[in-house]
């Protein structure tokens, strides 16, 4: 499933998942919602998107979760003895966005360059950032950068 469908079936099972807990969009992310629902509007294919969208509504919550975790995973490696396994111990239980995200601090970009890079909002990019200090215990950019180039951090961002 492409990315565009990808996020129009999450933005379904949110929505679903909001409805069933009564809950709203929290007003700091509210921005950041509908900035990408404007984007999801904009977008061609409005049919396949809304199609993807009920088809979030509709798919049990746990299989699209589990789906998408599966997709965010930790990249499987060889470890030390060439024996197959998850390079959890290296990078801490970073998702590949969030290494990405490292490496892009590392090399100096604000988290908007980031999230323009990378085709995804200011918002999100901030969150990420978040993540991976708090993954890794950290509580600035410089520790992320240092930490990224002591480690590594295999492959470069994808060219967009």
């Amino acid at each position: 499933m492409g990315h565009r469908a990808r996020g129009a079936q999450l933005f379904g099972l949110a929505e679903v998942l909001r409805e069933l807990a009564g809950a709203t969009i929290w007003p700091a992310n509210a921005t950041d919602y509908e900035h990408s629902l404007t984007v999801l509007r904009g977008l061609p294919d409005q049919a396949g998107l809304a199609q993807a969208w009920a088809a979030g509504r509709a798919l049990p919550a746990d299989r699209t979760i589990a789906e998408l975790l599966a997709e965010e995973s930790p990249a499987v490696t060889a470890d030390s003895a060439g024996h197959p396994g998850r390079d959890l111990d290296l990078h801490l239980g970073l998702t590949r966005r969030e290494r990405e995200v490292a490496l892009l601090i590392a090399q100096g970009l604000t988290n908007r360059e980031i999230g323009a890079r990378l085709f995804i909002t200011e918002g999100t990019a901030r969150l990420h950032v978040k993540h991976i200090l708090h993954k890794l215990g950290f509580t600035s950019r410089a520790q992320v950068a240092a930490w990224a180039v002591g480690h590594q951090l295999a492959g470069a961002p994808p060219a967009r």
